[in-house]
């Protein structure tokens, strides 16, 4: 996986922006447990030290999303001391977690607190002796180090920090927790009330043609409620035949989840007149008007992938 870290002098916050001045390393307990040589005790004492001098800040894109959409988090993770500290690494692929937390009554019930992790990722990866796996590096006097990743874990956007899976989240309130500190960020995810879409043609899928695979049309969609509309894109080959609605009046949990994840594109108050997409070069460009005479243009570049025989395709926005 290709990965990039950026050294910054200034930062402004982003929404959501949580400050965590003083980083703890949530998996510490976890290693000082672990039986193992007095060196490496002190080297663990050294590093953790060196951990909590840290300024972590850990924000979300936004903070409401609909189900399917993609959030995206910025991390940055700074020294603020006048000398060099060597520390676990913060990007590393492996040992380095977003997770996320669901809020529920039903939470409080069964384990005793509102927030639970959803799904099963381990907290410790287990190498073949039995130590865990947290390589280590060092990061300069005054240095800020910045990524920027989807939580599906895909590549694109100076990214190395993994999420395990695209979950598809129902509507609720959650938390994603950075396991290095400086969070949680909390959201709220919202389930639209209605769905329209249009198909655009697109040129074959090389990775797909090259494995017997149809390219499927580009999917623009439209998902709405009383207090406005959102105009997504799926960010990977997506087909859907017909949107189906739940007994409350929603657009169903399936339906979307056969154009998720998509990135949002614009959103409006008063809806959409109309939108168009087409493919220019290696971009996909979708320009649309709203009802009350907004319009704007979004640029979206495509990276094709084959992975373990299964052919993927990502739709990256580039950056105005």
């Amino acid at each position: 996986m290709r990965s990039s870290i950026a050294i910054l002098t200034k930062f402004k916050p982003v929404m959501s922006m949580l400050v965590c001045s003083c980083a703890t390393f949530v998996i510490l307990p976890q290693l000082l447990a672990q039986p193992v040589r007095d060196a490496d005790f002190e080297k663990r004492l050294r590093l953790a030290g060196n951990m909590k001098q840290l300024e972590v800040v850990f924000t979300l894109d936004r903070t409401e999303y609909l189900p399917g959409e993609d959030p995206l988090a910025t991390i940055r993770i700074k020294n603020p001391t006048s000398r060099a500290l060597e520390i676990y690494v913060p990007f590393h692929d492996q040992d380095c977690k977003i997770k996320l937390h669901k809020k529920s009554d039903e939470n409080l019930r069964n384990y005793g607190t509102e927030w639970w992790p959803i799904g099963a990722d381990p907290d410790v990866v287990i190498i073949g002796d039995g130590v865990p796996s947290y390589p280590t590096t060092t990061i300069e006097a005054g240095a800020e180090w910045k990524v920027e990743q989807y939580l599906d874990g895909r590549e694109g956007l100076d990214a190395a920090v993994r999420y395990r899976n695209f979950i598809l989240l129902s509507e609720g309130d959650y938390r994603a927790v950075y396991s290095f500190g400086g969070g949680p960020a909390p959201f709220r995810v919202v389930q639209p009330r209605r769905m329209a879409y249009r198909n655009f043609d697109r040129r074959p899928i090389e990775s797909l043609r090259a494995v017997g695979h149809p390219t499927p049309p580009l999917i623009v969609a439209v998902l709405g409620d009383d207090t406005g509309e959102t105009l997504v894109i799926p960010v990977g080959p997506r087909a859907i035949e017909k949107v189906e609605t739940d007994p409350d009046g929603r657009v169903s949990m399936y339906s979307l989840g056969r154009i998720a994840p998509f990135v949002r594109i614009a959103s409006s108050k008063a809806g959409f007149a109309a939108y168009e997409a087409h493919q220019a070069g290696d971009q996909i460009v979708v320009s649309w008007e709203s009802r009350d005479g907004d319009h704007g243009v979004k640029r979206f570049e495509q990276v094709d992938e084959l992975k373990n025989g299964r052919p993927q395709r990502y739709l990256n926005p580039v950056k105005d």
